[in-house]
């Protein structure tokens, strides 16, 4: 069979495609979901205490008060990737600066924002700076207080009781997480980031009560099952690495 090259018009259409695929992307547009089912889309340029900034109808701004606003739907900021990488490679201080973005968006009910609170404060934590730590998740909290109980700020605030040595309020955190992480046979990439920090304090906890074994599990479970967040996965390679040239019988029954 002779292979022929795509007609004009094929190239043409190909062509066409791409550039409205293109199109369709660049008029893509934030929207923030407004408690009364409703939304508002334009360019979120911030947010405080006042409210979101959105920017709407060829450059005039509007400020949407935080009660009314249920979610905001936006792509992350480059700085919150550049974090991420930051992170994963161990440089904490590039971390921070890329971080500082959160300043921006202060309280914006989105994941990216909370998960760049929660960064900032591991980044203090991995540092050595527990009073920037303990500051950077008090205001975490501060911002949102429905997160009160929820895994989602219970697992930072357990890497910060381990980081004080303070293993039964870490314990009492994570063990609810752990063991849902048991149980949950498809998590999404969020929850799976959740299991992969919860699994990596518990193997904290663990070492600290002399199980050598389970600190093992823990840690492996963070990094071949739970790998989504890779600064806590490589992270908790380096502990499984480190318990077993310290203990080099040491198994998992």
């Amino acid at each position: 069979m002779t292979l022929r090259s795509p007609s004009l018009l094929q190239q043409l259409l190909f062509g066409f495609g791409a550039i409205l695929l293109t199109a369709i992307g660049a008029v893509a547009q934030d929207a923030a979901i407004l408690t009364n089912g409703t939304q508002q889309a334009g360019k979120i340029i911030g947010c405080s205490p006042a409210g979101v900034q959105i920017t709407v109808n060829q450059g005039s701004s509007i400020t949407l008060p935080l009660a009314s606003v249920k979610e905001v739907r936006m792509a992350p900021p480059a700085e919150f990737y550049a974090a991420t990488r930051a992170m994963e490679a161990k440089n904490y201080d590039a971390a921070l600066t890329a971080l500082q973005i959160v300043d921006k968006f202060r309280g914006l009910p989105a994941d990216w924002a909370q998960q760049a609170m929660e960064m900032r404060g591991e980044a203090f934590i991995e540092k050595g700076d527990m009073a920037k730590a303990e500051a950077a998740y008090a205001d975490f909290q501060k911002l949102y207080p429905a997160l009160r109980g929820n895994p989602q700020l219970d697992v930072p605030l357990a890497r910060l009781a381990a980081a004080k040595k303070n293993f039964a309020d870490a314990k009492s955190k994570v063990e609810p997480v752990v063991a849902k992480a048991a149980e949950d046979k498809n998590p999404s990439r969020a929850s799976a980031s959740l299991y992969s920090n919860a699994l990596f304090v518990m193997g904290q906890v663990k070492e600290s009560e002399g199980d050598f074994s389970g600190a093992l599990d823990s840690y492996l479970k963070a990094t071949t099952i739970f790998y989504q967040d890779k600064a806590t996965a490589a992270q908790a390679q380096e502990k499984a690495d480190a318990l077993r040239k310290a203990h080099p019988g040491i198994f998992i029954p």
